[in-house]
């Protein structure tokens, strides 16, 4: 496999990349969706908090290196079979998702870091209390981390269903480009026509 990119497939890097960032992003979104329903009083409040500051820094992190090898090594051609506004949506719902990438982390930090308390990465990086913000300021903070979460886990949904709708119902090979493992694709599988060429022979 490939390092970079080709015209027609993602290359080891984007596919690692890819993945990396998704099961950071879904195991952020649950954490936070499960850890905000304890008490402040529960110990797994607190150890839920902790992991999810540095998970989220890890995924702030990674928003430059993801951002620097789409320059490096462009995204493949979108598949010849999508419709326009497929593409337009792919490309919206694409800048949505590098969009969350920062401003995710970037709001949960600021927030925690104005509230008196440093932010440790895995105890490797510790980031000093910023101070100074207005309650008003960590409010909109607070707010804009939660409705963009949320709002990321809906484009997840969409994501995932529309690569279901390509593999499943177009046959095309949007899915197999961004997986490390072979998936059944369309040039694998007979079309209604041969079938009924073969039986009609």
């Amino acid at each position: 496999m490939r390092f970079r990119n080709s015209s027609t497939d993602y290359g080891l890097v984007s596919k690692s990349l890819h993945w990396l960032i998704a099961v950071i992003m879904i195991a952020l979104i649950g954490v936070g969706w499960y850890m905000v329903r304890l008490s402040d009083e529960d110990v797994w409040y607190w150890r839920l908090l902790d992991l999810h500051e540095a998970v989220g820094l890890s995924l702030f992190i990674l928003f430059p290196l993801k951002l620097g090898w789409m320059v490096l090594s462009p995204n493949p051609e979108y598949v010849p079979t999508l419709a326009v506004w497929e593409r337009r949506v792919a490309a919206v719902v694409r800048w949505l998702f590098m969009l969350a990438i920062l401003v995710i982390p970037l709001s949960g930090f600021f927030y925690v870091a104005s509230n008196g308390e440093a932010v440790s990465l895995y105890d490797l990086i510790t980031i000093p209390d910023i101070g100074g913000l207005t309650k008003e300021t960590r409010d909109w903070l607070s707010d804009t981390h939660y409705y963009a979460s949320y709002g990321c886990a809906a484009l997840i949904l969409v994501h995932l269903l529309a690569a279901l709708k390509h593999h499943f119902i177009d046959l095309n090979n949007s899915l197999r480009r961004i997986t490390f493992i072979a998936v059944i694709t369309a040039a694998s599988r007979p079309s209604k026509h041969r079938s009924i060429g073969r039986v009609r022979g």
